[in-house]
């Protein structure tokens, strides 16, 4: 036999061989899917305890911006008689694309019709402030400026407590819807600088919180509010490598 007979009978027969290997192996199991890492869900559960946390902040800041507006209303109509209430504030966070929004829904101001016909009554309660007058024998006699020097100025004097914080200082706003607009954004405002620091918020992310309220408390219906700030801002404030008034200038601040 040749050389070349024994190389062929060789190869046909390792060919065979191997097709017959092949013919009895079982088929390869295809891949299974693979499940969300574990790791995935727990971070999605911790943001939704993250965002949660935030919601009941924001709805802390509407409480306190409605205390801070019944001081303003009691230093400017009715001292001791005019209690206002914080309304029932609906605040929901989700994820966006560009990041964390936050809408904040507030309904109205518990004790707001007795605060509007004050506030309308304002003229002649300073007025009366201002003479704060005596019967005597005589006439009238006008309340001595030097045991009551408020009553000579005219000017509202502050209720007794703790002294007057932000919003609830005069600062020549003197319509009711107006200063609630203003205490509200100034509440806003304090819970995102303050408390932002516990959301996951990556760089190039924005933090927004939208004011819708249901309705004006005492006046026509205001435009939503809408605040924004870049992550990157706020992490610069929580490192103090800016400072609150610079974090507070870099606000995006629309009303639509």
């Amino acid at each position: 036999m040749t050389r070349s007979l024994i190389v062929g009978c060789t190869m046909l027969t390792a060919a065979a061989s191997l097709s017959a290997q092949q013919a009895g192996a079982p088929a390869a199991a295809a891949p299974k899917p693979s499940s969300p890492p574990a790791v995935s869900l727990a971070s999605q559960a911790e943001q939704r305890v993250q965002v949660g946390n935030f919601e009941v902040f924001l709805q802390g800041a509407l409480a306190g911006a409605v205390d801070r507006f019944g001081q303003w209303v009691q230093l400017q109509a009715a001292p001791s008689i005019i209690r206002v209430g914080a309304p029932r504030s609906i605040v929901q966070g989700f994820p966006t694309p560009e990041g964390l929004t936050f809408t904040v829904q507030q309904g109205q101001v518990i004790g707001q019709e007795i605060v509007r016909l004050t506030l309308s009554q304002q003229p002649q309660a300073r007025a009366s402030a201002a003479s704060a007058t005596v019967s005597a024998q005589g006439g009238i006699v006008t309340a001595d400026p030097m045991t009551n020097p408020s009553a000579a100025s005219g000017e509202p004097q502050p209720p007794a407590g703790p002294p007057l914080e932000g919003c609830a200082r005069p600062n020549g706003v003197i319509n009711g819807d107006q200063k609630l607009n203003e205490c509200i954004e100034e509440g806003l405002i304090n819970a995102m600088l303050d408390n932002s620091y516990m959301l996951p918020l990556k760089a190039g992310e924005w933090l927004t919180v939208v004011d819708v309220p249901v309705q004006a408390a005492f006046g026509d219906s205001s435009r939503k509010l809408i605040l924004s700030i870049k992550a990157e801002d706020l992490k610069a404030l929580h490192d103090q490598k800016i400072s609150r008034d610079e974090a507070k200038a870099r606000i995006v601040e629309k009303r639509f």
